[in-house]
């Protein structure tokens, strides 16, 4: 395929008159228009889809930018070495690391916009988006708080499920919001808060996730829109990337979260760091993938 249509439902009439475009103009487009409730196959099936385009276009909107299944497609995209064309529906900014890439912009120009979709696939090169440096002045105050937080998440996780887990997730819960206040923007923060949420889920549901029985919970939803924030700015965040996994795996998504979770350790591989976490979060994964059990096999 030339280019994968990722789009909110709600943008459906706009993705199939671009999908007409691309198809006037001797382009393989690949639209989902499935209304039924995504579970993992259909994810599998997605995540194959775009691993076979050479391109995926983003119909950005205010409903897009809310939407789990556009944001895990572009990071999909991303890390599968996709380009990403956005094309902007509306006035919703997007993604930061995407902010420096020329768009289309039929949301204030017209549906006309759409007709130089064609060229813009074409000449698209066949790597992923550059995006700028994440520049961010810490002050010691902040990685101390960093840093404090992610040792009392360790204890927390150590502690589960008794009541000694529920007392450090209280002292969690006062240092998160105490951070959000003061640095509501900060990557590793925005992080954090999103294992926070994740930790709380667990606590709430330990008996089910220890059975495999992870049941649904807004909780999750929470806790992906954090890790989703973090990897907006910048998408090869490690932890970010490696919480984006853990949720996806207790969504019974485990094709998705393994392939978040080994882009997680081949990004800190190739800083030279070893991250423990994400391995066992992998080994976890990997109990639902028995085909996959003995190999680092990825997606790309």
């Amino acid at each position: 395929m030339d280019a994968f249509l990722s789009h909110s439902s709600q943008d459906i009439a706009m993705a199939m008159k671009a999908r007409t475009i691309l198809s006037e103009a001797g382009l393989q487009p690949w639209l989902d228009q499935s209304d039924l409730p995504f579970g993992f196959l259909l994810r599998d099936e997605l995540l194959a889809a775009i691993r076979g385009s050479r391109v995926l276009v983003l119909l950005w909107s205010k409903a897009a930018s809310k939407s789990p299944w556009v944001a895990s497609e572009l990071l999909t995209a991303f890390h599968l070495g996709r380009f990403i064309v956005p094309v902007t529906l509306d006035k919703t900014h997007l993604p930061q690391f995407l902010q420096n890439t020329v768009y289309l912009d039929p949301g204030r120009r017209g549906e006309a916009a759409l007709q130089n979709l064609p060229r813009a696939i074409r000449e698209a090169p066949d790597a992923p988006n550059k995006f700028p440096p994440v520049v961010a002045n810490h002050t010691i105050e902040q990685d101390l708080m960093g840093v404090t937080i992610a040792l009392a998440q360790r204890k927390e996780l150590a502690l589960m499920p008794g009541d000694d887990a529920r007392k450090v997730h209280v002292e969690v819960d006062a240092m998160i919001r105490e951070a959000l206040k003061k640095w509501k923007y900060d990557s590793l923060i925005l992080a954090e808060a999103g294992y926070h949420v994740k930790n709380a889920y667990l606590l709430k549901h330990w008996q089910a996730y220890q059975a495999g029985r992870p049941p649904q919970d807004p909780l999750l939803a929470r806790a992906e829109a954090r890790f989703f924030d973090t990897l907006f700015v910048n998408p090869e965040d490690p932890s970010a990337l490696n919480g984006l996994g853990s949720i996806l795996s207790l969504q019974r998504e485990p094709y998705a979260a393994e392939f978040f979770i080994l882009r997680a350790l081949e990004i800190t591989r190739r800083m030279g760091q070893p991250y423990p976490e994400a391995e066992h979060d992998l080994a976890l994964v990997r109990r639902f993938l028995p085909e996959r059990a003995q190999t680092r096999e990825t997606w790309a």
